[in-house]
């Protein structure tokens, strides 16, 4: 059916790993070899599309999502491990669900006027997104929280602005007559993935360092504007 539609487009970890980069060969013998894991989130942020408003839905298992992160890197020489990076990722978030299939879609048409108008119900189904105007970095998954932990070195933990952080907005009010719930909004995507914090750890977690991270806003691009 066409509401399951959906579930057909899930990402597949079996075609994920095609074409990526995965040892680095220097001609001194040295290598640099990579480890890649699916993108996941427990987070989604839902567009209500009866009040407009962002909604979070939280999973109690991780759903994998599109394309990979770096799991591992491994530096050798001569086939012996020097030194290796690993990672882990806080819960992550998906910042927008592809909506594929609308049932009981209700439109407006004008006359020639604007002043005379209907409306009408459909059912809408595309393969390509029917949320207008959205996309691309949209749908990206942000992680709140990275941690890397280095051979000898310790760890560090970063800290990211994030879907939550800093969400999209909606329209407040507007001129446009065939504006409708679902027409694109302002994304805030330029403020997240921002670092905000450091925290640096010897190899038994103890903190030796902290760093806070602050930005200035261009008036330009945050005031200058209006949802509509």
């Amino acid at each position: 059916t066409l509401s399951a539609y959906y579930d057909k487009r899930n990402a597949s970890e079996d075609y994920m790993y095609a074409a990526q980069l995965n040892k680095i060969n220097y001609p001194t013998g040295e290598t640099v070899e990579f480890t890649y894991e699916p993108n996941n989130y427990s987070t989604l942020i839902k567009l209500n599309v009866e009040t407009g408003a962002f909604e979070q839905e939280t999973y109690t298992s991780p759903i994998t999502g599109g394309g990979l992160r770096i799991k591992k890197i491994e530096y050798k020489d001569g086939g012996t491990v020097k030194s290796e990076k690993s990672y882990t990722y806080s819960k992550g978030i998906l910042g927008q669900e592809i909506k594929y299939y609308w049932p009981n879609y209700v439109g407006t048409t004008y006359g020639y006027n604007k002043k005379e108008y209907s409306t009408y119900t459909s059912d809408r189904f595309i393969s390509e997104n029917l949320l207008p105007g959205c996309g691309g970095l949209d749908y990206t998954i942000s992680y709140p929280k990275v941690e890397e932990k280095v051979t000898g070195a310790g760890i560090t933990e970063f800290y990211y602005s994030n879907h939550i952080t800093n969400p999209d907005e909606n329209f407040i009010e507007t001129i446009d007559n065939n504006k409708s719930i679902s027409s694109p909004f302002s994304s805030k995507d330029f403020e997240r993935g921002q670092l905000q914090r450091k925290i640096y750890k010897n190899e038994n977690g103890k903190i030796i360092k902290k760093e806070r991270y602050t930005y200035c806003k261009n008036n330009n691009i945050t005031k200058e504007y209006i949802p509509a």
